[in-house]
């Protein structure tokens, strides 16, 4: 409690004059112009003896030119940037104030020998103030528009600059001043270096000296708005690409800081717009665009409004191409059921994917720090064989969603900055990259947790990805996180899967959209509600869990229940647990940890007592599986408690057993097994 009174006590506005308001009043001084003065920075601050400015931005050589006409003063320094976004942007502001005042040797001194100090603001100012004093008692106070910098002050830009000479007012200034000085702000060391990379010296920072000298949190108050830190983004965004443009343009200050714009600056800058507008549809493969408008619950594709009621008739005609898809699996190996079931939950995830970037927008705020991916995922990974139907599946959702398949991204496309533009470029499709090899997945996890610009941005109509492999083998945990990930081992004899693919393209294109319009119709209303529960206190509550899968897989069932058809098999009521759970991911892991048992079961060693199991392939007549042993450590099921001692892998054994139903007994030979029998094993 005590704490909690010293945070109140360290508010800034509770204790500058005029502080005393409520959170919506401002406090105004009336003025009254008597006279407009022709005159120079140099005159303004002549004549007086201390200064105490406060400046949202500044020039140093400017402050250094002003400090030269005065015997002692201080500056506040506020933020330059427009909205500052978080506690990072706090302390890149000063490490960059920090550093260039160090290189400024005059200043140095001022500092060194006490006539002249900075301090950091920490709270958030944007006032331009400079307070002049004499020791004759005269003062001067001067407001306006213009910062501490000499452009500001050498008439080359419009500036407002109000001055008066011993005001009444300046002991209230001074109040104010002081109180922001000392409450509010951050005082720059005597001893202050540049920020060193290694940090030894991160206490040089006045934000991190304050707290460490105080020994109790600093309140860094002022917290933008969701809408003030969006159209911050969008102008920043917008100012990279029109630095590009006049980069392009050839547009350059000449000796004297002058920039000059001609008709030929603006041909130049309208041929590079048009010439990269170009490249960029080269760039990014042209994709219809897919808008969600939820206000009034309608889609359109391709420019084209959707009629979102479709006929029973259609429903059902999509609903029999959907099911003699998955009567088609029928000739694959493996499990077959639960090929059908991926193949499902596969088509689930893209029906819901064109919702995935509202429901990360609006679950952002909310959400515990880097989860957003893991409710409400943008990637899906599917690995397995070849002919094991991948890129099929994906494909058939697009036709059910669409009618048409969509343009497959070439593999080149995995790299943080390639991806950037596809993020943004294409609109609510969910997107193939196939055939993803070892090599280009190093970059994913840069990628996957690379996507805040698009919540910032305010992009509630961004794509999906959807990446095949045949490798895959091993994937960083930040993936696995928030990706979602499917293994199918099944697969299909080659020259049957020649035949089964040309029969699948022919049941395509059958296919409509019918089935896909009557679930949009449908979930619009259900992802209303559910944004507007997710953002509710009523969850934090009841223990609500952000099950989007659940809602769709609900809404899949009735659409086929409003048209009067049997449930297939495998449309189940899917949860979240079936999409990112960590049975769900740990698919591959488990399936080789069982098929390297079946092989190397002298390499498995278990020890009941210990309740251990250690998988160990250093005896192994064959090096290559070792290569296994990092995918799973990172893909097992937390459960089975794997981890890494040198080069042998550790489990619990008895999770283990349970989760792959292999006891890894070593199987006994002949006189082994007549032993046991005639000792009573």
């Amino acid at each position: 409690m005590e704490e909690q009174n010293d945070i109140q006590q360290d508010s800034l506005f509770s204790i500058v004059p005029g502080g005393g308001h409520e959170a919506s009043d401002i406090v105004a001084y009336k003025i009254q112009m008597m006279e407009e003065v022709q005159t120079t920075w140099q005159e303004l601050f002549h004549g007086f003896d201390e200064l105490h400015a406060i400046t949202y931005s500044l020039g140093i050589k400017q402050v250094e030119s002003v400090m030269g006409l005065f015997q002692r003063g201080d500056v506040v320094i506020g933020s330059p940037s427009q909205v500052r976004q978080a506690v990072q942007e706090l302390l890149a502001e000063q490490e960059f104030d920090l550093k260039t005042i160090c290189q400024n040797a005059y200043l140095q001194q001022r500092i060194k020998d006490g006539s002249f100090q900075f301090y950091l603001e920490d709270g958030g100012v944007h006032a331009k103030i400079y307070l002049l004093r004499a020791d004759d008692g005269r003062n001067r106070i001067i407001l306006g528009s213009a910062n501490f910098s000499r452009q500001a002050w050498n008439g080359t830009q419009l500036e407002t600059y109000l001055f008066e000479d011993n005001s009444r007012f300046f002991e209230h200034y001074m109040q104010l001043y002081e109180a922001l000085r000392d409450e509010s702000s951050s005082k720059v060391s005597i001893k202050a270096k540049p920020l060193r990379a290694d940090g030894s010296n991160l206490q040089d920072l006045p934000i991190i000296q304050k707290v460490v000298q105080a020994r109790k949190p600093v309140i860094i108050e002022k917290v933008p708005s969701r809408e003030e830190v969006e159209y911050t983004f969008s102008v920043t965004q917008e100012g990279k690409e029109w630095a590009e443009r006049v980069n392009h343009a050839y547009v350059k200050p000449d000796n004297h800081g002058v920039v000059h714009f001609t008709s030929k600056t603006v041909d130049r800058m309208q041929a590079y717009m048009k010439r990269s507008e170009h490249e960029k549809k080269l760039r990014v493969v042209e994709n219809p665009e897919f808008l969600l408008d939820y206000k009034e619950h309608s889609a359109s594709f391709s420019g084209k409004a959707w009629d979102l009621n479709p006929s029973k008739e259609d429903v059902q005609r999509d609903i029999h191409c959907l099911y003699q898809y998955l009567d088609g699996t029928e000739g694959f190996t493996g499990d077959i059921k639960k090929l059908q079931e991926t193949y499902t939950k596969i088509l689930l995830y893209m029906f819901l994917s064109p919702f995935m970037a509202k429901l990360r927008y609006d679950y952002s705020p909310y959400a515990p720090e880097n989860s957003v991916g893991k409710y409400f995922p943008m990637y899906m990974i599917i690995r397995g064989p070849k002919s094991g139907g991948k890129s099929s599946i994906i494909r058939t959702g697009q036709h059910l969603m669409f009618g048409k398949s969509l343009h497959t991204l070439p593999t080149s496309v995995i790299s943080p900055i390639k991806l950037d533009a596809y993020k943004v470029g294409i609109k609510g499709c969910p997107v193939l990259i196939d055939d993803v090899t070892n090599s280009r997945f190093r970059y994913l996890k840069d990628i996957v947790k690379s996507d805040d610009a698009l919540i910032r941005g305010h992009n509630i109509n961004h794509g999906t990805f959807l990446i095949t492999t045949n490798d895959g083998q091993v994937l960083d945990p930040s993936v696995i996180k928030r990706t979602l990930v499917f293994t199918i081992p099944n697969q299909l004899a080659e020259d049957e899967s020649v035949k089964r693919d040309s029969s699948f393209a022919q049941l395509q294109k059958k296919m409509g959209n019918a089935l896909y319009r009557a679930f949009l119709h449908r979930m619009f209303d259900e992802i209303d509600a559910f944004s507007d529960y997710m953002v509710s206190d009523t969850k934090k509550m009841d223990g609500w869990f952000p099950d989007i899968f659940k809602v769709g897989a609900k809404i899949l069932q009735k659409v086929i229940a409003d048209v009067d058809m049997e449930l297939y098999p495998s449309i189940k009521l899917f949860t979240w647990q079936d999409f990112m759970g960590e049975m769900t991911k740990s698919q591959k892991a488990i399936y080789i940890l069982s098929a390297l048992f079946d092989d190397y079961s002298d390499c498995f060693h278990v020890k009941k007592e210990t309740d251990s199991l250690r998988v160990d392939f250093s005896t192994a007549e064959s090096k290559q599986v070792n290569k296994f042993l990092d995918m799973l450590q990172n893909e097992l099921p937390v459960s089975l408690e794997p981890h890494m001692i040198g080069n042998v892998l550790q489990l619990r054994y008895s999770k283990t057993k349970e989760v792959t139903g292999i006891d890894f007994q070593k199987q006994k030979d002949f006189f082994s097994r007549i032993s046991s029998i005639f000792r009573g094993d």
